[in-house]
């Protein structure tokens, strides 16, 4: 069973500004201090509060003269901006679709999905050379990771680990959405960041509006707004990082249970009871109703560039191949009520369409909707949500592998033959909604319960 501690996954939340350093390398200026320093300074980063630190050997490519540093993203922190060490760079080029964030050129080995862009720790950085230089590039890459384990023995990580923390907050919130989390009654709270642990906080803001809210969508891009739905067709956009909320009008009386935005944003879609999907185009104060042929509740929504695909009840599937414009059934075959819809992204493999469905069978496809692979992953009990991750690869290719929440706690799942499915996050409360986002140093999985929030706190290894 892979553990998840054994990949690295970055998620660009709390509407982060994302930067990528680029600089040539020669073989006069690629000294074995400048690489360490580099190496050392990414791997300490991990070893200081970001994750569960293993050594890391970056990839040396003698066909490269690039060498990539990952900067800190900026997060907002009680309305401030700050700086935090990071050695997570996402440096995808298909995170631009599903997350915004900029990317040098060139594909490195990641996964962008809707919570963030996942990659291996052998593929946290790299280094490239000349080829007259990849020794030296190499010795430069092992002196930093010797340092970089120095460092490790000084991590300030307590023993008492490998278990939930939790949180306490007032406000009903019962669906989250990385830093944005809303409920009924018109509950909204966007992460902030505290002393102690866990770090994170969901502080409420004004919603203005007294409906229950049942969904949200913070993708991890700093060029998307955030958005929530609700009762009797309710909106409601934040242009501000949350602090500010907008309640534009839409032309429908029913409840909307599922919102997505392409981004960096072109196009938003939101759906709900009685077969209702609206759509906005450049434009979040304008939604617009597509025809949709069905009355059933359509529970989720995902979009994908000209791809899109909503599902709900009854075994319900619906299909856009032009930006969310035109909408038209497809079959999978089934009956049972469908609770998510989601992407996977990868590099130099086709895009991946997964449809779950409330018995835990989920559907896949490679080929826009033409042809599903049904899957049976085993779940003993109704799920509640669903994720795409950890990274998982195999044979060249980022296999599937999903996060799933059921009453029991948060499972994994991964698409092999041995030992699919696990429960490595247990829990015993009332669990409402969750994600595998990391913020604000908080390694995750992030669990609204009844009365407050639980946050996993894994144990260090480099000791």
């Amino acid at each position: 069973m892979l553990n998840r501690r054994q990949t690295v996954g970055f998620n660009a939340l709390a509407r982060p500004r994302f930067e990528v350093g680029r600089l040539a390398v020669r073989d006069d200026l690629l000294t074995a201090l400048g690489g360490g320093v580099l190496v050392s300074v990414g791997i300490s980063g991990n070893c200081l509060g970001y994750g569960r630190p293993r050594p890391v050997v970056p990839r040396i490519d003698p066909s490269q003269k690039t060498v990539y540093r990952g900067v800190a993203p900026r997060q907002r922190t009680g309305g401030r901006s700050s700086r935090r060490t990071l050695a997570r760079a996402n440096l995808c080029r298909p995170a631009l679709r599903k997350t915004g964030l900029r990317a040098p050129s060139g594909d490195l080995p990641c996964s962008a999905t809707r919570g963030g862009a996942y990659f291996s720790e052998k593929t946290m950085m790299t280094i490239g050379a000349a080829s007259s230089g990849w020794e030296r590039a190499a010795r430069a890459a092992f002196a930093g990771l010797a340092a970089s384990l120095v460092a490790c023995h000084w991590c300030p990580w307590d023993k008492d680990c490998d278990r939930w923390y939790g949180a306490a907050h007032d406000a009903p919130l019962r669906v989250v959405s990385h830093n944005l989390a809303v409920g009924p009654g018109g509950a909204l709270a966007v992460a902030e960041q505290v002393e102690g642990f866990p770090r994170l906080r969901y502080a409420p803001r004004p919603s203005g509006t007294s409906v229950d809210l049942h969904a949200a969508i913070s993708p991890a891009g700093f060029e998307c707004p955030l958005v929530a739905v609700g009762d009797r067709g309710t909106i409601l956009v934040s242009e501000d990082d949350g602090e500010r909320w907008s309640t534009p009008a839409t032309p429908v009386r029913d409840a909307l249970r599922a919102v997505d935005i392409d981004c960096p944003f072109t196009t938003a879609a939101a759906v709900g009871d009685a077969g209702a999907l609206l759509v906005a185009r450049t434009n979040l104060d304008l939604w617009t109703p597509r025809e949709t042929g069905t009355d059933r509740t359509l529970r989720a929504v995902a979009l994908a560039g000209d791809l899109g695909f909503a599902a709900g009840d009854g075994g319900t599937v619906l299909r856009s191949l032009d930006r969310a414009d035109t909408w038209a059934p497809i079959a999978l075959g089934t009956s049972v009520d469908l609770v998510a819809v989601e992407f996977l992204v990868y590099p130099r493999q086709r895009d991946t369409a997964v449809i779950a469905g409330v018995d835990g069978v989920v559907w896949a496809s490679d080929d826009d909707g033409e042809r599903w692979r049904e899957i049976d992953t085993g779940l003993p009990e109704p799920l509640l949500q669903l994720e795409i991750g950890p990274f998982y690869p195999r044979d060249g290719r980022l296999q599937l592998s999903l996060s799933m929440l059921t009453d029991s706690g948060v499972w994994h799942w991964y698409d092999r033959a041995d030992d699919p499915l696990s429960l490595p996050y247990p829990l015993e409360l009332r669990v409402h909604s969750f994600t595998e986002a990391s913020m604000f140093g908080d390694p995750g999985p992030v669990v609204l319960v009844e009365g407050g929030l639980q946050v996993w706190r894994p144990c260090m290894t480099c000791d």
